[in-house]
C-alpha cells in the first residue's frame, strides 16, 4: 500500500470540502495524484472532531460526503473515543475494547479503538 499526505479539496454535491483523513484508491490515485481539487468525494473520509464541534454539524457533513459519491465516513470522538462509521446503508458506534474495520473501502483493515486513541 502506498501512503502520501495530501492537502487536497474534493468536492460534494454542495462544496468543495477538505477532509481529516481521506483515502484515494489506485486508480483514484494515478488519475487524480497530483490534483489539488478533486472533483468528486473521497472513497473512504475520517473526520476527527474537536472538543468546539457540534455532533449534528459532523453528521451533515457525513451526509454530505455520503450523499456525493464517497462510499465511507468515520466520525472520530477522541474526548469520547468513539468511532462512528457511516455507510449508505449502515453505521456502527464503536468504542474502547472494540475493532474498527472499514466496511465498504480497504477491505480487511481494521483498527482495535484503543490503538487508536493511545
Amino acid at each position: 500500500m502506498y501512503i502520501r499526505t495530501l492537502s487536497v479539496t474534493s468536492s460534494t454535491n454542495k462544496q468543495g470540502r477538505r477532509p481529516d483523513v481521506s483515502y484515494l484508491d489506485k486508480d483514484l490515485l494515478t488519475q487524480y495524484g497530483n490534483a489539488d481539487f478533486l472533483p468528486q468525494s473521497f472513497p473512504l473520509i475520517a473526520e476527527i472532531a474537536s472538543p468546539d464541534d457540534n455532533a449534528e454539524d459532523l453528521f451533515a457533513k457525513a451526509k454530505e460526503y455520503l450523499d456525493s459519491s464517497c462510499l465511507e465516513v468515520w466520525l472520530i470522538y477522541p474526548e469520547n473515543q468513539w468511532i462512528i462509521i457511516f455507510t449508505k446503508d449502515k453505521h456502527l458506534l464503536l468504542t474502547l475494547g472494540e475493532t474498527a474495520r472499514t466496511q465498504v473501502v480497504l477491505q480487511g483493515f481494521s483498527i482495535a479503538v484503543t490503538d487508536l486513541f493511545l
